[in-house]
């Protein structure tokens, strides 16, 4: 995820600079849900909340989705300053970074599988 977004801007591809940030805001999302999720357990018995801890988990959704448009409108700005004004891409460094990230995620596709068939013959 890092290196696609660094690898994006060394190499002037909006591709991987999109999937960068389109993991990053998932990797974002994950972490304010679980603190969401965390706090709300915390303080769920907590006498100051007084209809309780429920809506922290719709806030941290709404900050989600605030992030979200955040970042498909610097997507948005990018792509269209690109368009006015092209630059030159180095395809054949974007490429290889795209393919090792490729590979990466079938490898854990497939170890994830594995596990998967493993614990079904156990069970």
């Amino acid at each position: 995820m890092v290196g696609e977004i660094i690898a994006g801007l060394l190499f002037s591809s909006m591709a991987l600079l999109a999937d960068g940030l389109h993991m990053a805001l998932h990797a974002t999302a994950l972490m304010i849900s679980a603190f969401a999720y965390f706090y709300a357990r915390r303080h769920a018995h907590d006498e100051s909340y007084s209809f309780g801890t429920g809506k922290v988990g719709t806030l941290a959704g709404y900050s989600s989705a605030i992030l979200l448009v955040m970042f498909a409108l610097v997507m948005v700005v990018e792509s269209g300053e690109r368009f006015l004004h092209p630059v030159a891409i180095a395809f054949n460094e974007a490429i290889v970074v795209a393919m090792i990230r490729q590979v990466a995620i079938d490898a854990v596709d497939e170890g994830i599988k594995c596990e998967v068939l493993a614990y079904k013959i156990v069970t």
